[in-house]
């Protein structure tokens, strides 16, 4: 059978280990569904792990609504502050910041509770934004997007699915019941609310195939402005919410396609025009504008506007506006030494 590069890498990669369970997890979100028929000892397990669930998920929103008027006065006072006043927007992101460590961050949450029960083991963190998911299953209906019902009925923001992946060198036996005990504590802990865990190599190979897909809905979907952007993992969840938001002032009805590597802090923030606008007017209006807000933030949260997919060309004239001086110096003298008649890629990364 012939297979493209990436499926034989798939397929090695499922291959050489010797145990593997992949679940995708909807954080903040609806309740937790039987996947098959349940004893009676069974179900009242698993409504009073609902209970438990939902009572932690309760205390978690009523603390994330608490800080919610200090964080968004926060954002009002960063966003009117002059750009050169870097000293004042510093201490002021620095209580956003704060304000984020203190309220909602389940996908952080479940991150720290996977390192601490998988450690070397988790080897796949992936999130994936609830819009994100909803073109995949828009443009491709075949494939079967857990949660989307679920999250569609809930009368707050969904938040993030998280396709965890845990890879054991023991058994297939003591790989499953690692990830359940994650699964446990992190539903106790209110950061999980549903949860399909696969039970086979098909079935994990089809959820990857989910989270691969959406950057071929979003292409279906039109036009688009792509940012492949670095961020301390920590800081990530208020990124996007700063982010967001920025956006959504700027360009009403804007799109925000987010998902990415949330464990080494490589996030695709991609953004879509607004439902029913022309895609090519979008791009034509509002792309530079686009680009200047996100790299900013980028920029403020100490990130790289470059991650897993390079400078190229397309980011050599920002590349200036956003590395220092000396860091410029030494790329170039590097690009000098081991390339001193420019033949290797002329025109990227930097210019000459």
């Amino acid at each position: 059978m012939d297979l493209s590069w990436d499926e034989e890498v798939n397929k090695s990669r499922i291959d050489l280990r010797w145990a593997l369970v992949l679940g995708m997890l909807l954080l903040a979100g609806g309740p937790l569904r039987a996947q098959q028929a349940l004893t009676p000892r069974e179900l009242m397990a698993q409504e009073s792990q609902q209970a438990r669930a939902r009572q932690a998920a309760l205390a978690a929103e009523a603390r994330r609504r608490q800080t919610e008027v200090n964080r968004a006065e926060a954002l009002a006072a960063w966003s009117s502050l002059p750009i050169g006043d870097s000293n004042a927007k510093a201490r002021t992101l620095d209580e956003i910041q704060r304000l984020s460590a203190a309220g909602n961050g389940q996908a952080m949450a479940l991150l720290g509770l996977a390192h601490q029960h998988l450690g070397a083991g988790l080897t796949g963190f992936e999130v994936m934004g609830q819009f994100a998911l909803s073109l995949v299953a828009r443009q491709f209906p075949q494939l079967r997007v857990p949660f989307l019902d679920a999250a569609a009925s809930l009368p707050t923001e969904p938040g993030w699915c998280v396709l965890l992946e845990n890879s054991d060198h023991e058994s297939e036996a003591h790989a499953r019941e690692q990830f359940e005990r994650l699964l446990e504590a992190a539903m106790d802990q209110g950061c999980v609310m549903d949860a399909v865990v696969a039970e086979n190599l098909a079935q994990a190979a089809a959820l990857w195939h989910i989270r691969e897909s959406i950057p071929l809905a979003q292409a279906q979907e039109g036009l688009n402005i792509k940012h492949d952007i670095s961020i301390p993992v920590s800081s990530i969840p208020e990124f996007v919410r700063v982010t967001d938001q920025l956006l959504q002032q700027a360009v009403p009805g804007v799109r925000l396609v987010n998902f990415g590597h949330l464990g080494d802090g490589n996030l695709h923030y991609n953004v879509q025009a607004p439902s029913g606008s022309d895609d090519r007017a979008f791009l034509r209006d509002h792309e530079e504008q686009v680009n200047s807000l996100v790299f900013d933030s980028v920029a403020r949260f100490n990130g790289s506007i470059s991650a897993e997919h390079g400078v190229g060309s397309l980011k050599v004239n920002k590349l200036a506006h956003h590395k220092s001086p000396v860091a410029l110096g030494m790329m170039q003298a590097i690009k000098r030494a081991l390339d001193p008649h420019n033949l290797m890629n002329p025109g990227r990364v930097i210019r000459r």
